[in-house]
């Protein structure tokens, strides 16, 4: 009789782990499959946008560039004296560059 009921009772919990699987397999598919399809609109929006993301191109304006120039040799002065590493001469420096 023990052994009837532990029979029993081993084959339910066998069973119940059989069907825990399966819900667990089956939950993860339904997850991969809601991932996949969220990653395929995040895809589209990101393409649809085009060219958002590009740098803009400014045009090189000469008498712009030219006075970031002159400021930079008056902020920095020689090339290794000590105003060369202060923060104006690098300010100048980002200026220079973002001019030119």
């Amino acid at each position: 009789m023990k052994r009837a009921a532990l029979l029993a009772v081993w084959s339910c919990l066998a069973f119940a782990q059989d069907s825990g699987q399966e819900a667990l397999e089956s939950n993860k598919r339904a997850l991969e499959e809601e991932r996949r399809a969220s990653q395929q609109k995040r895809s589209e929006a990101e393409a649809s946008r085009g060219d958002l993301g590009k740098p803009v191109e400014h045009k090189r304006d000469a008498a712009l560039c030219e006075r970031s120039r002159q400021y930079a040799q008056m902020a920095c002065g020689a090339p290794y004296s000590g105003r060369s590493r202060s923060a104006r001469c690098t300010e100048a420096k980002i200026l220079l560059q973002q001019d030119c």
